[in-house]
């Protein structure tokens, strides 16, 4: 009798979850046919163990984790911390739905109960503009919303030209996921589209990611906006490719834009061919603490349409605590990086630092600082275009007021006079480690106490540190010099070494879990699990320069630009001026 009534309620709840999908106008998902969710970093009750895995199943009491490449682990669900046990809780409660391109994807979206995952099936979703914004799809009031795909490139959403926003961010959100789809804008003559974006008066939107998108052919990218009292916080913005944006005039032609948001990260995305700013920050209080990180920006205003050559690819305007670090910028038609004051309001600029960021062949100034006051600057490596356009205004780093013609108080500033000359920077475990004339620091940011190796370092080609190495809670910082590699534990500062020939190395990098060398046209690439071993390498005739971008490497040289696999050193080509084509070796 109990077994018969337990199917009976089962059996109701199966006809009630169909019945509101049938309702929805989506279709319910099997569990083998959902998608898996993000790594994330696990952490235990006591956060002194943590490591990075994807959430399989809670079995019993056991939550089954999959670390990446490595086996399935369970761990008891009360050890786990506090926001892993609420994490879990939510995706074993998760609802998905499939969506095809022929169903109504923004009444679905709006529709959408708390905790649910929209799938978009494979196909083109020509979306065109509905009340009360223009956009496309109106998100607001949601908690616990994903929108994803299988396939990003498989899985397209056209706007129309009269669209003024894909996705428009409202309102009253908290938990909100945009990925894995591609979203192309249609040139007009009068551009106004913004793939995922909103009007400053949305408010109250909490724990957001978008990852994973390929933008392009629209007036602004992704914008992260709010007004001077709004709320728009603990946002994510990684993993996205944006390319050609469209205009030259205020408000258009930026790749990533921030404007009052708070704990915003933005990291590890490609900008290519942005035509005003490819990242702007363009507004940011005292303790807002945004982060620009690891993005490779690539020829910035590639066609020379802006003839306001300080609208700088990377820029922080009327803001304070941004951190702008570890980012790659090759051949950018304007100024590099810009730290400027608030000629509007008079707000402070307060707190700003550039920190270990690359510039490759900069065309005007590399670092331009216009704030009136010392900005905290440190390890950045500029490399001026040999001959470019206007001599005059190509330098490194310059305070000059281009705009209005008159020198500033403002000036780059190292936290520590001994750092002056710093080649080398790696972050690692929430410490700093500086290299400077062989010398090197394990630094704490804010209070810049040190620590010195008491081992001087000759000939250092470039150093790079790893988390978790051997799947163990421990980080190691990896030396490469002319003579060898080198590995350190900041611990202690026991050194490990191996002997190689590593003259004339013009970049190292870590991606997988892998170190790699470039080394004239031959890449190398060393496990740090067997540094005595011989390395693989592939020859890439020509090669400038690479950057590690999350699970991939980019590499530029003769033939294009390549993103490689970490492991095999095969790439494929990509591009605005060259698609993606055949797999190479």
């Amino acid at each position: 009798m109990l077994n018969n009534s337990l199917r009976g309620n089962a059996m109701n709840k199966v006809v009630a979850i169909l019945l509101f999908f049938a309702l929805l106008g989506g279709s319910a998902l099997s569990a083998q046919d959902t998608p898996k969710p993000d790594p994330r970093t696990w952490k235990d009750s006591t956060g002194q163990f943590s490591i990075e895995a994807v959430f399989a199943k809670l079995s019993g009491d056991l939550v089954v984790l999959q670390p990446t490449g490595q086996k399935e682990i369970s761990i008891p669900l009360a050890k786990l911390s506090k926001a892993d046990r609420q994490y879990v809780l939510i995706e074993v409660n998760r609802r998905f739905v499939s969506v095809t391109p022929s169903q109504d994807l923004a009444a679905i979206v709006q529709r959408a109960a708390p905790n649910t995952t929209i799938v978009l099936e494979p196909g083109i979703y020509k979306l065109g503009p509905r009340p009360p914004y223009e956009q496309a799809v109106l998100i607001e009031k949601k908690r616990n919303l994903i929108l994803t795909s299988r396939d990003a490139a498989k899985t397209q959403i056209e706007l129309s030209a009269d669209t003024k926003f894909g996705f428009f961010i409202g309102s009253n959100n908290s938990d909100l996921k945009i990925q894995n789809l591609t979203i192309r804008g249609t040139p007009s003559a009068e551009p106004n589209t913004t793939a995922v974006g909103n009007y400053s008066g949305t408010t109250n939107v909490r724990r957001v990611q978008f990852s994973g998108l390929r933008v392009e052919q629209v007036t602004v990218g992704i914008s992260v906006a709010t007004d001077l009292t709004g709320v728009y916080q603990d946002v994510v913005v990684r993993d996205n490719i944006v390319s050609r944006t469209i205009g030259t005039e205020a408000g258009s032609g930026y790749g990533i834009h921030l404007s009052n948001g708070k704990n915003v990260t933005v990291s590890n995305n490609v900008i290519e061919a942005a035509t005003r700013h490819s990242v702007y920050v363009a507004r940011s209080s005292l303790g807002s603490n945004v982060r620009i990180e690891k993005n490779l920006i690539i020829n910035h205003d590639l066609k020379g349409k802006n003839p306001r050559w300080y609208n700088a690819a990377l820029v922080c305007a009327r803001s304070s605590d941004v951190t702008i670090s570890h980012n790659l910028i090759v051949d950018p038609r304007a100024i590099a990086i810009s730290v400027e004051r608030d000629g509007i309001l008079g707000r402070p600029t307060r707190d700003n630092k550039v920190i270990n960021n690359r510039v490759i062949g900069a065309n005007y100034v590399g670092i331009w600082v216009v704030t009136g006051k010392p900005c905290l600057g440190l390890g950045n490596i500029i490399a001026l275009n040999p001959k470019p356009a206007h001599p005059d205004w190509c330098c490194k780093v310059s305070f000059f007021d281009y705009p209005n013609g008159k020198p500033t108080s403002s000036s780059l500033v190292e936290p520590q006079a001994r750092w002056k000359q710093a080649t080398h920077v790696v972050e690692l475990g929430g410490r700093l480690f500086v290299m400077t004339d062989g010398v090197l620091d394990m630094v704490t940011p804010g209070s810049w106490a040190y620590d010195t190796c008491p081992r001087r370092w000759d000939d250092v080609r470039g150093m790079v540190g790893l988390k978790n190495r051997s799947g163990k809670n421990k980080g190691r910082l990896y030396i490469v010099t002319g003579t060898g590699l080198h590995e350190v534990n900041p611990a202690g500062w026991d050194i490990r070494s191996s002997q190689g020939n590593w003259a004339d190395a013009t970049f190292v990098t870590t991606t997988a879990g892998y170190i790699h060398v470039l080394q004239g046209d031959v890449l190398h690439r060393l496990s740090p699990l067997s540094p005595d071993s011989e390395p693989k390498t592939a020859q890439w005739a020509g090669a400038r320069w690479m950057f590690s971008m999350g699970s991939y490497l980019y590499l530029a040289c003769n033939r294009g630009r390549f993103r490689l696999d970490p492991a095999t050193l095969e790439g494929v080509q990509v591009g605005v001026t060259e698609p993606e084509t055949r797999r190479v070796k």
